[in-house]
């Protein structure tokens, strides 16, 4: 991503489904030192472009799939077209970011139904991931079912605590997120320790017989 211009200062848009590929682009993105601005494909084209127009980002990650969702006037880089996650060659890379540069910028309908940006620096970040850290708390041990589509604030602290505490995240697919026969499923069979969700999901995974 460096190689196409980004770097301390400029923002990377993702439109991704949740497979490793969503993880990997948004901390590939933070490392380069830009900051990502997360969509959902479930959004209407409408409403992807008009957050694209407004944030003006220097790529868009996307992939095949969803393509016919970005205006061809925007950057669109293709992560199903880059080859295999675990066949990428690793690369250090160096940025100069600091704690007051922006992590991410996420939109928000607001009162007018017009998508206003938020930005989100990396000190609010890591000042809200420590604090969870600390409280309620996480250890390497944990197992984390992160169900939260990314477009909404909470997405990071389900990818990223697991991570900087040693633990497991587990991405369910939209598909899981869904269906909680599907959730309870995944539960079971990989051991999951922590689980924040909305009372919608909750009633989803006691109907389905969770105890």
């Amino acid at each position: 991503m460096q190689g196409k211009g980004v770097g301390p200062g400029s923002r990377v848009a993702v439109l991704l489904e949740r497979t490793p590929r969503l993880p990997t682009a948004l901390l590939g993105i933070l490392k380069a030192g830009a900051a990502y601005v997360p969509l959902d494909s479930i959004f209407p084209a409408e409403r992807i472009n008009s957050i694209l127009e407004d944030a003006r980002p220097r790529a868009v990650l996307s992939e095949s799939s969803l393509q016919p969702l970005v205006n061809p006037q925007f950057n669109n880089v293709l992560m199903d077209e880059l080859g295999e996650l675990d066949a990428m060659e690793c690369v250090s890379v160096k940025a100069s970011t600091t704690s007051a540069d922006s992590a991410y910028v996420i939109y928000t309908s607001g009162t007018t139904g017009k998508p206003k940006g938020v930005e989100v620096t990396h000190r609010n970040v890591a000042n809200f991931l420590f604090s969870m850290q600390k409280t309620p708390g996480m250890e390497s041990r944990d197992r984390l079912l992160a169900v939260t589509t990314v477009s909404f604030d909470i997405a990071g602290l389900e990818l990223f605590l697991p991570l900087i505490s040693g633990a497991r995240v587990v991405l369910a697919s939209r598909e899981d997120c869904l269906d909680g026969g599907r959730l309870l499923d995944l539960i079971q069979k990989e051991g999951i320790t922590i689980l924040q969700a909305t009372p919608v999901t909750w009633r989803m995974i006691l109907t389905a017989g969770w105890n």
